[in-house]
């Protein structure tokens, strides 16, 4: 493969890396970010070094949507144009219950929202099953690969424009780090600090919430990032948001992304991402949760 050829809109090397390449290689990027990054909001705002997207039930949401989408179309010959935003709004959908329970409890009381978020994600997974059951045995198994969780259906443009809204939340949320240090110490020493803690509390989870959506919307269900990656960086010693949250954004797209690129090296066939991430992120939950202190 030369230089030229890899300019060249006309070669196949130029077509390869535009549709095949790069489209994996951002879209890992930016789904990987995105967990990461969610999962360390809900961290701070439960209060729980284990929280993440699942927890809260917008994953399930995002695949119950998916799913009835496809059982009442019946092929994908029209779904994986609207899979997509059917997961979406399936996801916005779960926000939105969650922030209605927020606003009703105090988005502080992170038992309530925990339990709420585990609550709707067990119907939703029930649901989710029950409807697979409808579903042809080729829709079936491109449904499922898309469920446990795939950067592969990526396009380069689907990538590049949801790692806009990615850059500019990262961007909002590295403004208000010390506010989020503040929050983390506890709700009465942030008010003695003058952040308005309910309304950060409403901001951040509707950020958490925005960021896991992207990444449900364009690669499924892919669990454990958004757990691992900002809990081991303030085991590191990250403590403080400034510094944590872009360490977190880099880490988890680097992370999922040397999970695919592993996935392809080693697997030698079509791997959904979402299996090896469940595979070696449930031994380290393991740990985590023998090791499990407070949040520092």
């Amino acid at each position: 493969m030369t230089w030229p050829a890899l300019i060249d809109p006309q070669s196949p090397s130029w077509q390869v890396l535009t549709t095949l390449r790069w489209p994996r290689l951002v879209g890992a990027l930016v789904v990987g970010g995105s967990l990461a990054l969610s999962g360390a909001l809900l961290q701070v705002l439960l209060r729980n070094p284990v929280a993440d997207a699942g927890l809260l039930g917008i994953t399930p949401a995002a695949a119950f949507a998916a799913v009835l989408w496809l059982s009442l179309v019946g092929s994908l010959t029209i779904g994986p144009l609207l899979l997509p935003l059917m997961a979406g709004l399936g996801a916005v959908a779960m926000t939105l219950t969650l922030m209605v329970a927020a606003l009703r409890g105090g988005v502080g009381n992170g038992e309530r929202l925990v339990l709420i978020g585990v609550a709707a994600g067990a119907l939703f997974s029930g649901l989710t099953a029950f409807l697979l059951y409808r579903l042809d045995d080729l829709t079936l198994r491109q449904v499922q690969f898309w469920l446990l969780g795939s950067v592969a259906q990526i396009s380069l443009l689907q990538a590049l424009a949801a790692a806009v809204p990615l850059l500019l939340l990262g961007w909002w949320l590295w403004r208000r780090a010390a506010a989020i240090d503040a929050l983390l110490l506890g709700v009465v020493e942030a008010r003695l600090a003058g952040v308005p803690v309910v309304r950060l509390q409403r901001q951040l989870l509707l950020a958490a919430a925005l960021l896991a959506a992207i990444a449900v919307v364009l690669a499924g269900g892919i669990a454990f990032v958004g757990l691992l990656v900002p809990h081991l960086l303030r085991r590191l010693g990250c403590d403080r948001h400034h510094q944590l949250l872009p360490l977190t954004l880099v880490g988890g797209g680097v992370l999922l992304l040397w999970a695919d690129q592993g996935v392809r090296l080693l697997a030698g066939a079509p791997v959904p991402l979402g299996v090896i991430t469940m595979i070696l992120g449930a031994p380290a939950l393991l740990l985590l949760l023998w090791r499990r202190g407070p949040l520092q």
